[in-house]
């Protein structure tokens, strides 16, 4: 169907003509967040207004349209189904896993992975990433709107693979997901602040996985913010590339962590090499006590348990009636 705009009088064309150049940035803010959707009428955040989008003449409608991008069109005909003068419609494909690049900094690459193709990325395309989503080369720099510009991202799992994470990366990220993160993966991933874990716990509150590769940014006061942050019900925690001051940690509080994670919680510690072993063994006896026992295999490792690992070590926790029980593979 043609939708032609109402109206002929040259008086009126132009008075929209004027009215849009003069607002096309406030129109614009319509769908990036500065105006809220009620229906079909706008509620502006700052100052405190509202107005029907019936108000808009149909020809601003339409200048709308042009103005937003795909991603912003869609979500604007969800809050205005039935307006007149939001057309085309704006269609959108779902892709159950994705991986996204980006080339000289401006060109976003997408690649469906079930599918093992490439995907077109052009001035009017919109995917929906629906279970996972796999992000590839990205710097502080990179210009990850682009992302959001194309792509609807509702995945459950999220992987960073050889980014340059920084905090502003991962609250955007997190700020356009759709639905809850629970699996998040960084693999051979550079970190630009020390507080990574007050970032991740911030922005993702539901995970059950998380899992570092390689370089893990946590010091010692990861776990008094996971506390914080009522993490629970956690399956893997897998935190490879680590410092000694991982394990630097109060015993007590690692308790009321460990106990509130699933009964198939998992977590894994890989320490860098060349940490010195009197050392790690110092903290690993302050952290769990004195009450373990040395096996010569780990045959009957039960699912939830605790593995440290460095060089050719490799330590094993559970939790008994009264403690901590250890099983021993040097």
């Amino acid at each position: 169907m043609v939708y032609k705009k109402e109206g002929n009088s040259k008086k009126r064309e132009e008075s929209q003509r004027k009215w849009s150049n003069k607002h096309k940035s406030g129109l614009k803010q319509c769908v990036t967040g500065q105006i809220q959707f009620d229906g079909d009428v706008l509620i502006d955040k700052k100052p405190a207004m509202s107005f029907s989008l019936e108000s808009l003449p149909y020809g601003l409608r339409q200048r709308l349209r042009e103005l937003v991008t795909p991603s912003e069109a869609y979500e604007f005909q969800i809050a205005a189904p039935k307006l007149v003068g939001l057309q085309p419609i704006q269609k959108i494909q779902d892709i159950y896993s994705v991986s996204l690049s980006i080339s000289n900094e401006t060109v976003l690459c997408a690649t469906d992975l079930e599918r093992y193709q490439s995907l077109k990325v052009s001035e009017n395309t919109l995917y929906n990433a629906n279970y996972s989503l796999d992000i590839r080369n990205f710097k502080p720099q990179s210009s990850y709107q682009l992302i959001f510009d194309h792509f609807r991202v509702a995945p459950t799992n999220v992987y960073f693979n050889n980014c340059s994470i920084d905090a502003s990366l991962i609250q955007n990220f997190a700020n356009h997901m759709k639905r809850p993160v629970t699996h998040l993966f960084f693999n051979k991933c550079t970190f630009q602040s020390d507080s990574m874990a007050q970032v991740i716990s911030s922005a993702f509150k539901s995970l059950t996985t998380l899992s570092f590769n390689e370089i893990c940014p946590f010091q010692r006061e990861w776990l008094d913010v996971f506390v914080a942050a009522k993490y629970s019900n956690m399956r893997h925690l897998f935190l490879y590339g680590s410092s000694v001051d991982v394990l630097n940690i109060n015993s007590d509080t690692f308790m009321q962590f460990y106990k509130v994670q699933s009964d198939s919680f998992s977590l894994r510690i890989r320490l860098h090499d060349d940490v010195d072993t009197s050392k790690v063994e110092q903290r690993l006896n302050a952290l769990f006590g004195e009450n373990f026992k040395f096996q010569s295999d780990c045959v009957n490792l039960p699912q939830k348990h605790v593995a440290v690992m460095w060089g050719s070590h490799q330590l094993y926790y559970f939790l008994l009636e009264h403690g901590f029980f250890m099983l021993s593979h040097i």
